[in-house]
């Protein structure tokens, strides 16, 4: 079944981590066995997941998934974790401020 999943994994980034916003609580079936409660394992998760997309698509991509998501405040919420320099986060509003539809 795993397989299943490897050769059909999509290549973008974004697509990768949409599951991961699209439910208060995603489970996390990997980290169950770590001792850690379900809501730290999804924030370590997204967390990783978001750094993934900043390293790969940069600001643009982090913009892209919350435009993809059904909960896109915890976009937001792992956004703020990642304790970005000043810099990026106000390159991130700009760009949030200036797709914003008429």
């Amino acid at each position: 079944m795993k397989w299943i999943l490897i050769k059909y994994k999509p290549d973008n980034s974004v697509l990768q981590a949409t599951w991961l916003f699209d439910d208060w609580m995603p489970d996390i079936p990997e980290r169950k066995g770590e001792g850690k409660y379900n809501s730290e394992a999804i924030a370590e998760v997204r967390l990783a997941a978001l750094r993934t997309i900043l390293e790969s698509r940069g600001i643009a991509g982090v913009l892209e998934l919350a435009g993809q998501v059904k909960l896109p405040q915890h976009v937001g919420f792992t956004l703020q974790a990642l304790a970005l320099p000043l810099e990026r986060l106000l390159e991130a509003f700009q760009q949030a401020i200036n797709n914003v539809p008429d």
